[in-house]
């Protein structure tokens, strides 16, 4: 097994945070389906200096794509770059920790994690976001998570320094959960750069 590092400021793992989200390691409900197979994938996460890494060579990636965008003389629209949210731009670690101290899955304590506006965020996307500003590019925030969590979201964001984090920039899901009506809805005004996301449907 590979080395694993703690990243700087993030405890060895979410536990104070799957705390007040109310898991106790002692009172795991052992009659509930075992999700302890998820265990390894949020240790590395969370632990992984190969996680961390990676996040930042996909960042430096999408850095050397928007740079190649920006010299293209043939597009006149404003530009704009959409990304998906949830593991791409905030980290939802803790409650995957939590589910897993409670043997509880998704969606299960995805409202109270939500609510608490309190995610950080992914390696390398706060810096590329910003550097995506500072070239007068727009960033849309194109998530599958329902209109409730918007004010929190945004709280979230805010709090985290993205730009653009505000209402028009803010497309949450309010139908299916296919995002392309919201991103052709956007690519009326803009050219689109970029889209970012942790899956393919981004």
């Amino acid at each position: 097994m590979s080395s694993c590092t703690e990243p700087e400021g993030q405890a060895s793992t979410s536990i104070a945070v799957a705390d007040s989200l109310g898991a106790d390691s002692a009172t795991i409900d052992t009659e509930k389906p075992d999700n302890s197979y998820m265990l390894l994938a949020c240790l590395f996460q969370q632990q992984a200096a190969e996680y961390k890494a990676l996040c930042y060579q996909a960042f430096n990636s999408a850095r050397m794509s928007m740079l190649e965008d920006l010299n293209d003389p043939s597009v006149e629209s404003p530009r704009a770059i959409i990304t998906d949210i949830d593991e791409t731009v905030l980290d939802n670690s803790p409650s995957q920790a939590a589910c897993i101290l409670r043997n509880e899955d998704y969606p299960l304590g995805w409202d109270e994690w939500c609510n608490l506006a309190s995610a950080r965020a992914i390696p390398g996307s706060l810096e590329f976001f910003k550097l995506a500003e500072g070239y007068g590019i727009d960033v849309f925030y194109v998530t599958n998570r329902k209109e409730r969590f918007r004010e929190v979201t945004l709280k979230n964001l805010i709090a985290l320094g993205y730009p653009d984090a505000d209402d028009a920039h803010l497309l949450m899901r309010t139908e299916g959960s296919d995002k392309e009506a919201r991103r052709k809805k956007i690519e009326e005004k803009y050219h689109i750069s970029m889209l970012i996301g942790d899956n393919l449907g981004d």
